[in-house]
């Protein structure tokens, strides 16, 4: 694990590890790709549920709103 520090005034005000919360989908983009600006793009993916095994039925899809900054946006647009 790396330790960041971040300063303010050459005063050191955060030391320790920066958090991010990382979530993987396996979808489909769906709908129109909204590029915010070059560095930002938002859009939705459609996941699937899977069947129900008593059913046979698909399921109802997860929809989840998305948002890529940086390389990744400069990529999907």
């Amino acid at each position: 694990m790396k330790i960041f520090k971040i300063f303010d005034d050459e005063k050191e005000i955060y030391s320790g590890n920066l958090r991010v919360n990382t979530v993987y989908f396996k979808g489909k983009i769906y709908g129109e790709l909204k590029t915010k600006s070059k560095d930002v793009v938002s859009f939705t993916i459609k996941v699937s549920n899977g069947k129900d095994p008593e059913t046979g039925e698909w399921r109802k899809f997860t929809f989840a709103n998305c948002t890529a900054f940086g390389r990744n946006a400069q990529i999907l647009a």
